[in-house]
C-alpha cells in the first residue's frame, strides 16, 4: 500500500521593511528575520542608502511611525548627511522641529508606505512566504515592486 506524501512549508517569519518615496516607489528593499527589532533594520538601510547620490541631501525628510522614533535613527541620518526624522506619534518633536505648512502636508501622506506594504501583501507568494531561502524570497520581493513604479 503507497503512503501518501505529505507537503510541508518552511515556515520562517520575516520582516519587510521598505523605505519608499513621497509617491511609494521603493528606494531601499530589506528583508530580515522577525525577530530583529525595527530601529535595528532601518539603521542597516541608512548604511545602504549612503551609497546612493541622488538621495544624498541634508533636506530629506524621513517620515516614520512610532518604532522608528530613536535618537541613534536620528543621529545616523546627521551622520550620513541624509536628512532628518520625523515620527508621527511624536507630537513633541513634530512642534520642536517648527515644520511649516507644507512639512506636515508631506507627514499626512504617510499613508502611502502602507499602500505599498499593502500592494506588495496582495501576492500570495509574498504574503505566506514559500519559499525556503531568503534569496528566492527577495528577488520576488523585487520583481514585485518592479511592478508598482507607474509607467
Amino acid at each position: 500500500m503507497r503512503q501518501k506524501k505529505t507537503c510541508f512549508f518552511f515556515a520562517e517569519t520575516s520582516k519587510i521593511s521598505l523605505i519608499t518615496d513621497i509617491k511609494g516607489i521603493p528606494i531601499n528593499i530589506n528583508l530580515s528575520k522577525g525577530n530583529i527589532n525595527d530601529a535595528k533594520i532601518i539603521l542597516h538601510q541608512l548604511d545602504n542608502l549612503q551609497n546612493n547620490v541622488n538621495i544624498k541631501n541634508n533636506n530629506n525628510i524621513f517620515i516614520g511611525d512610532a518604532a522608528y522614533d530613536s535618537n541613534n535613527i536620528r543621529n545616523k541620518l546627521n551622520e550620513l548627511k541624509l536628512g532628518y526624522l520625523i515620527a508621527d506619534k511624536n507630537k513633541n518633536l513634530i512642534n520642536s522641529y517648527k515644520l511649516n505648512d507644507q512639512h506636515r502636508e508631506l507627514l499626512k501622506k504617510r499613508y502611502k508606505i502602507e499602500i505599498t506594504n499593502n500592494k506588495l501583501k496582495q501576492y500570495k507568494r509574498i504574503n505566506v512566504r514559500y519559499d525556503k531561502l531568503g534569496i528566492y524570497f527577495i528577488n520576488f520581493i523585487y520583481l514585485a515592486a518592479i511592478g508598482l513604479i507607474p509607467n
